[in-house]
């Protein structure tokens, strides 16, 4: 058995570049304390995703090369996702649930194909349409965060299970 342990922070979405970086220096911190050798991030978390009322500032590479710090002790950073919700929008309250958007049921579904782990990070907001979590090779929920509550959600990963036999099955000509 090859255990890989994994965190995914599942963190509210930061009001500024700065308060992103302070919130990833605190994830990896985390993490590390925890044990994981891969932290993951939701999409574009630093600076900050661009999407209606969430102000960014313009591109600053001076900046952008200081948050790099923010890496510090972990060897991948990973970034899938960002939802959040709609007005009105229904609000999931259990993983994979029909009702849910075909987001979550794409990542078992990812993790079955290929037979491989898959972890998905979000932000944790109010009423999202979407949470983090890890699909095991075989399709199954392994685990997820509760939809809405910032945190470390740390999964323990047993690499041996991730054979990739059905992807290798793709032959290209």
């Amino acid at each position: 058995m090859t255990t890989f342990r994994i965190a995914l922070a599942n963190l509210p979405y930061p009001s500024t570049p700065a308060e992103a970086v302070s919130l990833a220096e605190q994830a990896i911190a985390q993490a590390a304390t925890e044990g994981a050798a891969l932290a993951c991030f939701p999409e574009c978390f630093i600076p900050g995703y661009r999407a209606p009322g969430k102000p960014v500032p313009p591109h600053d590479p001076a900046f952008m090369e200081r948050a790099w710090a923010a890496r510090r002790g972990a060897q991948v950073v990973f970034h899938p996702h960002f939802g959040e919700a709609e007005p009105g929008a229904y609000r999931p309250t259990t993983f994979m649930d029909p009702a849910n958007t075909f987001h979550e049921k794409a990542i078992a579904c990812r993790a079955a194909e290929n037979t491989c782990f898959v972890a998905s990070v979000n932000c944790a907001g109010e009423g999202s349409p979407t949470t983090s979590a890890v699909a095991s090779p075989d399709g199954t929920v392994l685990a997820w965060q509760p939809y809405g509550k910032a945190g470390l959600l740390v999964v323990d990963l047993d690499l041996d299970e991730a054979t990739g036999s059905l992807a290798r099955r793709c032959r290209m000509a």
